[in-house]
């Protein structure tokens, strides 16, 4: 942990999954025109399972490269109540259809992710040094190291 409080401080905020408190995570998953909304104690690597076709069902249209999109802490039951809410996308499995809603909620979670890794940024920085740091460019740089979502598939499976 130490290591990681350290490269954080001079590299900027540290993933939201390298403190293992934090998990596990509900994880978001773009492929093409899909998302899979997942449960995972180590999300890039349940990401680079699907990369490599390991055990998941996929989409209907299996599109380009699986990409992380967005991860926050939650449990089973949340991931459960999102399958829920938004079941009028479900394509198979845990793979949703990509509407305007599901975006809007997918951009929302991913800002949250940048947020908590800023707070975790600085509550680092403190045991380094009594100097501020700037949250505002801080949140920046959480948000510049993550894949952003693919609004362009939006709607393009519609009937």
């Amino acid at each position: 942990m130490e290591t990681i409080a350290a490269q954080s401080v001079i590299n900027g905020p540290a993933p939201l999954s390298a403190n293992p408190d934090h998990g596990p995570f509900v994880y978001y998953i773009q492929c093409g025109a899909f998302l899979k909304i997942g449960t995972s104690i180590n999300p890039e690597s349940r990401c680079d399972q699907l990369r490599r076709g390991g055990k998941a069902q996929r989409p209907t249209i299996w599109v380009g490269e699986p990409r992380l999109i967005a991860y926050v802490p939650g449990n089973v039951s949340h991931e459960r109540a999102l399958h829920k809410k938004f079941n009028h996308l479900r394509d198979q499995g845990e793979w949703f259809m990509l509407d305007h809603d599901l975006a809007e909620h997918v951009n929302d979670e991913q800002l949250t992710q940048c947020l908590i890794e800023t707070v975790n940024h600085e509550a680092d920085h403190k045991q380094y040094t009594a100097e501020p740091i700037d949250r505002a460019a801080a949140y920046q740089m959480a948000l510049s190291s993550k894949n952003r979502l693919d609004e362009d598939w939006i709607g393009t499976l519609d009937s």
